[in-house]
């Protein structure tokens, strides 16, 4: 069941786990399996310092509630780009496993 929700979401992670992030406690519980999966998913969707900023981002205006609102902010921004993506590169997912600089130059 948790596997079919992950397919679902575009992140690659659900909305359970992307909670488990938010409040992870690196220090104190450094093998969070549900926080290491969305940290995964985002540095590989992001690149290493994006994630980095991010996270800094995070932290800097964490709330205790505030994973609802960061969550579906980060999916409508990955939303957005998607269709941004699509309108000037139909064959986008293609060009980007092929190593397409002019797509990664844009958006990098």
């Amino acid at each position: 069941k948790k596997k079919a929700a992950v397919e679902e979401n575009p992140l690659g992670f659900s909305e359970a786990d992307y909670k488990e992030w938010y409040h992870w406690d690196m220090e104190n519980d450094a093998n969070n399996e549900a926080a290491l999966r969305v940290e995964k998913a985002l540095t590989k969707k992001m690149g290493k310092k994006a994630y980095n900023k991010y996270l800094e981002d995070m932290s800097n205006s964490y709330t205790a509630r505030g994973h609802k609102k960061a969550h579906q902010a980060l999916l409508d921004e990955y939303q957005a780009f998607r269709e941004i993506l699509e309108e000037d590169f139909p064959d986008w997912e293609k060009r980007i496993r092929n190593g397409d600089r002019l797509i990664k130059e844009r958006f990098s």
